[in-house]
């Protein structure tokens, strides 16, 4: 039986459920990697309650798309633009609207009614019927080299081990961790995790690479940083924020 076929059963079969313990509509969330090729991917779903807030289940794990695709798709694009995602999503939905996301890079599909037991249950099954890429076992011991690239976590390396040859004492805002979790008031206190490895009290800044011959790579890591410094300098617009964008390896 096709997922079509499946997903229209459910939805007939729980749509006469006597006593449905949630409802709401669906959707799947797709990117374009290639706006070339046109080939859409299913990489996560929503769920909108009858409260009209949003629930998401986005693809965690990117190692298949090397199994199936290897050259031909960076794994890296695909990563980027689930992240747009997660942080671009509104926290909640009104009247049937689907959400705006600032790439032509990403598409939803139509919304559709579902019930079911729970959120949780619902949002696990519509993944696992519709988003394939998830069930995909990963390639064992493929390495692909990329001498002529240079990814964010490489570049941050070089340039923080360059700031403590230069000042010791600066290195106070690299935090611990890149991922900074913070709350948005106008989503009700809800936090939103932001890529920023520079943070003190009165500043934060991203550091970036764009060193790659892909020029989709290079668009879609920026635009997330420009979405996540764009969010933070909102909620501390006191704050002092930037973007640092390495353009070329061989500074190195």
């Amino acid at each position: 039986m096709t997922v079509f076929k499946k997903l229209r059963n459910k939805a007939r079969a729980e749509g006469v459920a006597d006593h449905p313990k949630v409802r709401g509509t669906w959707f799947n969330i797709r990117i374009i990697p290639d706006l070339a090729t046109g080939e859409t991917l299913n990489i996560g779903v929503g769920f909108v309650g009858q409260d009209n807030r949003l629930e998401l289940k986005l693809l965690d794990r990117f190692d298949a798309f090397d199994c199936l695709y290897r050259n031909r798709l960076s794994v890296e694009n695909v990563r980027l633009l689930v992240q747009i995602v997660r942080v671009s999503m509104p926290e909640g939905l009104q009247n049937g609207q689907t959400p705006v996301i600032p790439s032509p890079h990403v598409m939803f599909s139509s919304l559709k009614f579902i019930s079911g037991d729970s959120i949780h249950a619902i949002l696990d099954d519509l993944y696992r019927e519709t988003v394939t890429m998830a069930h995909v076992a990963p390639a064992k011991g493929v390495v692909e080299e990329k001498p002529d690239s240079l990814s964010n976590k490489l570049a941050r390396e070089k340039v923080f081990d360059a700031m403590f040859q230069i000042d010791s004492a600066a290195m106070h805002i690299v935090a611990e961790t890149s991922k900074w979790s913070i709350p948005v008031p106008a989503e009700d206190g809800h936090f939103r995790v932001l890529d920023m490895p520079l943070r003190d009290p009165r500043r934060f800044g991203n550091v970036i690479s764009v060193w790659s011959p892909q020029r989709a790579y290079v668009e879609l890591n920026t635009l997330r940083a420009a979405v996540d410094l764009d969010l933070a300098m909102r909620i501390y617009p006191k704050n002092n924020g930037g973007l640092f964008v390495l353009l070329d390896v061989q500074v190195f």
